[in-house]
């Protein structure tokens, strides 16, 4: 949440209102997708100049948002 803090009000709008949507499907997919350290992967959605990383354990319908940054520096 420190990351949205930073970023301008509409596009901060624009990546609220998706990972708002990943609470209601916690099965959507990134733009690509990247691997941690403990090989599990990691999705990045890219909404305006940001990349937003985030992976679902759909065991527990969970979504754990792990980063969110300006996509020039993902």
């Amino acid at each position: 949440m420190e990351a949205l803090r930073q970023i301008r009000p509409a596009q901060k709008h624009r990546i609220s209102a998706f990972i708002d949507s990943l609470e209601e499907n916690p099965f959507q997919e990134g733009d690509y997708t990247d691997r941690d350290e403990t090989d599990r992967p990691i999705h990045v959605k890219v909404i305006a100049q940001y990349a937003v990383s985030f992976w679902s354990d759909h065991a527990v319908s969970e979504v754990e948002i792990v980063d969110i940054r300006r996509a020039d520096s993902a």
